[in-house]
């Protein structure tokens, strides 16, 4: 749990709440009460607490649980806005402990109008469920969209997750190190997609396959690969390093993502980078699973690397908030 550090202090007539350089909030809903100024019960408690108060940065833990869904306030310069140029809400104990539900019938993350198009916005760990959408804007790692109609639309996306929705994967996305899998659109004419997996979207390291519509594969469409390839889709993508064929997945319906020893994922999706660079990059330090990356002097292509002694978290889809 997070130290208190950094705590408001008020400017006398500036009307604005200056911090120190960074701001350390904490969420918890399992906690009865708001026992302090800087914890929270809900994820939408923390970001409206923060509305007209500037800070450099501002890092929300969030504890296990299951929260509500949450929409990031708006910025409005001519009134009381969010000053924070920069936001990073994170599990605090790994990926797949937080679940942001939807509630069914709206999305679990979204961003009132404005901010979504230049405010830095970062987000770790979280499994986003039960929703219209998962995320519309925002960038993601180690996180997963199940059970939603659309899983991400105009994300960024590391070490992600996009299965079992029910419309399609991802859309407008740029995507890597994912897997984007087990998407099964039921009537393409009630929803007129033309693709269950990846639409718009820009691949690299990824994993895209059985995504299907009407019980017919149909995994992309207008989408293509990326700066630098390495993908594992079907059909094959034009690019360096993009192969088409089977991942051998451990059981995707039921939610393991893992690779099987023999899968031709292993130790395919370097993408130019030296094992340095992928064991030192923050993003991609450690897998989806929380395993380090590079077992065998390359990395593997999707968010897990193939670890054949260790047991990977799998993360389903969770049951709805009541």
């Amino acid at each position: 749990r997070l130290t208190r550090t950094g705590l408001a202090v008020f400017l006398i007539g500036t009307g604005i709440a200056t911090w120190a350089a960074q701001k350390n909030l904490h969420v918890d809903i399992s906690q009865p009460t708001q026992e302090r100024d800087w914890q929270f019960r809900t994820i939408q408690e923390a970001f409206e607490f923060l509305d007209g108060k500037r800070a450099d940065s501002v890092m929300i833990a969030i504890a296990p649980g299951v929260y509500p869904r949450v929409v990031v306030p708006d910025i409005d310069f001519g009134g009381t806005t969010i000053l924070t140029p920069y936001f990073d809400v994170d599990s605090e104990s790994g990926a797949g402990s937080v679940i942001i539900d939807g509630g069914g019938n709206a999305d679990a993350i979204s961003y009132a109008t404005g901010w979504a198009s230049w405010m830095p916005r970062q987000w770790h760990g979280l499994v986003l469920s039960n929703a219209v959408h998962g995320a519309t804007g925002g960038f993601f790692a180690r996180c997963m969209a199940v059970d939603c109609d659309i899983g991400f639309q105009d994300c960024q996306l590391e070490q992600c997750v996009a299965a079992h929705n029910r419309i399609a994967g991802a859309v407008g996305c740029m995507i890597e190190q994912s897997l984007v899998t087990e998407n099964h659109v039921l009537s393409s004419s009630e929803f007129g997609c033309l693709a269950a997996g990846v639409q718009g979207c820009e691949l690299n390291a990824t994993i895209v396959w059985n995504n299907t519509i009407d019980g017919v594969e149909a995994n992309m469409v207008n989408s293509y690969s990326g700066y630098f390839g390495f993908n594992c889709t079907k059909p094959l993508l034009p690019g360096s390093g993009n192969i088409c064929a089977d991942p051998r997945l451990v059981n995707p319906s039921a939610g393991d993502y893992r690779l099987q020893m023999g899968s031709p994922c292993i130790n395919t999706g370097n993408g130019g980078l030296t094992p340095w660079e992928w064991e030192n990059w923050a993003y991609w330090s450690i897998d989806l699973g929380g395993f380090p990356r590079v077992q065998r002097g390359a990395i593997d292509i999707g968010p897990y690397e193939y670890q054949p002694t260790n047991d990977h978290q799998t993360i389903t889809a969770p049951e709805p908030v009541e």
